[in-house]
């Protein structure tokens, strides 16, 4: 396995980690849409998924934004 070095400042990590963040938590909300014929995805069909999914969605998009708006501050 090669090890990637990459010197970067701890802006740039918090940069990238936090468009990481953001892109997990919009493709969470993307993974989670209806269907166009209406059904929900099977894993949102039962009440153990379906009340915490939004919440860790959101705390996905929310951490990202603002280590996007903290690195560029």
């Amino acid at each position: 396995m090669v090890a990637l070095s990459l010197k970067l400042h701890g802006w740039q990590m918090t940069l990238i980690v936090g468009a990481l963040l953001l892109a997990m938590g919009i493709g969470l909300v993307v993974f989670a849409m209806p269907k166009r014929s209406g059904k929900q995805p099977a894993f949102l069909r039962r009440d153990a998924a379906f009340v915490p999914y939004p919440a860790i969605c959101l705390v996905f998009v929310a951490f990202g934004a603002a280590l996007i708006i903290s690195s560029i501050v």
